[in-house]
């Protein structure tokens, strides 16, 4: 059996079309359908069926996807071991991170990571966390950093990063510009400026809400943080944003939003998946992560993000024992600086 025509199969699965198929694997339309029909042919099995200019998995093809997956992440692991085992310093890394994290913690790292790994070629994926989990299911991503540990940890190994948390935003002429902290109750008579909905500040703030029976208001919804600080800045409301953002806290105020008396948030993690193997250049890449982190992530100059708790679980799978954050006592009063 053709590899090829596997990894043909599962992109033409993956994009929902022979024409997508053929753009991704710069090939053209009739060559793509050809191994189609020839893959078929060798399994003796109908893998789509035709409606129309659409096509669509059948049941057989389906249970076969998730076969085709797993066989073309061996064959990927194979090669990289056997690289590894010739001694080889050089490869593919692809990694992937949410925006905020991407824009405001990773142009500084990569630069040192490449300083001491010049041959290691890594790609960058820029995703929401429910996608770059389901690209590292696929083995199209040797690492991801996502909020939160992931749900299948007998099949994903994890290591924590660094805590997140969720910040409001407003004018420093707003009425509640004074507080230390803002609780959920507070927001309730306010405008709210708020990101869409499954986004990370989002989500922690609609779960707070419904625990306290809560509702508020939201005059703008949007996936542009900066748009909803810019307007905070403004006075048209209180923006609810992640503090691994990166922005100018010089114009504005910026406070923690607490539940219970408990900032709001959760921790950073890097993760991959225990079934592949990971690269020496991959391991060294979550070990300097972990380490740089650990020194200075986003937001660590808001205090509260050190009363965040720490996953439970670290996952070591290097045999070394795992690294602790030194969590400072004091609490801080706003941010001061960038976050």
């Amino acid at each position: 059996m053709e590899l090829k025509y596997l990894r043909t199969f599962v992109t033409v699965a993956d994009t929902g079309g022979v024409s997508a198929a053929a753009r991704l694997l710069h090939t053209s339309q009739p060559a793509l359908s050809r191994q189609i029909r020839e893959l078929e042919h060798e399994l003796g099995l109908r893998l789509f069926d035709r409606v129309g200019r659409r096509i669509q998995l059948t049941t057989a093809g389906t249970e076969v996807l998730a076969r085709a997956r797993g066989l073309l992440i061996d064959v990927e692991s194979l090669l990289e071991r056997a690289q590894a085992l010739r001694g080889g310093q050089t490869g593919i890394l692809r990694v992937g991170a949410p925006a905020q994290f991407m824009e405001s913690f990773v142009p500084e790292f990569l630069g040192a990571f490449r300083r001491g790994d010049p041959h290691v070629d890594v790609r960058l994926i820029q995703d929401v966390a429910p996608r770059l989990l389901a690209r590292l299911e696929r083995g199209e991503l040797h690492i991801v950093v996502a909020i939160g540990e992931p749900a299948d940890t007998q099949r994903y190994a994890s290591r924590p990063l660094c805590p997140v948390s969720v910040l409001c935003v407003m004018s420093r002429r707003h009425r509640l510009a004074r507080r230390a902290t803002l609780a959920v109750a507070d927001l309730r008579a306010e405008p709210m400026l708020l990101l869409e909905q499954g986004l990370f500040a989002r989500a922690v703030l609609e779960d707070a809400c419904r625990a306290e029976g809560v509702s508020v208001t939201a005059v703008l919804e949007s996936t542009g943080p900066h748009s909803l600080i810019a307007l905070a800045r403004a006075g048209h409301g209180i923006a609810v944003v992640p503090s691994t953002l990166k922005f100018d806290v010089s114009a504005v105020r910026v406070v923690p939003l607490v539940a219970q008396g408990r900032p709001l948030g959760r921790w950073i993690v890097v993760a991959w998946d225990r079934r592949r193997y990971l690269p020496p250049y991959g391991e060294r890449f979550i070990e300097q992560l972990c380490a740089a982190t650990a020194k200075t992530y986003p937001g660590r100059r808001l205090g509260m993000t050190q009363a965040i708790p720490r996953p439970a679980s670290d996952s070591e799978p290097f045999g070394r024992p795992p690294r602790v954050l030194h969590r400072r006592r004091s609490v801080g009063r706003g941010v001061t600086g960038t976050s």
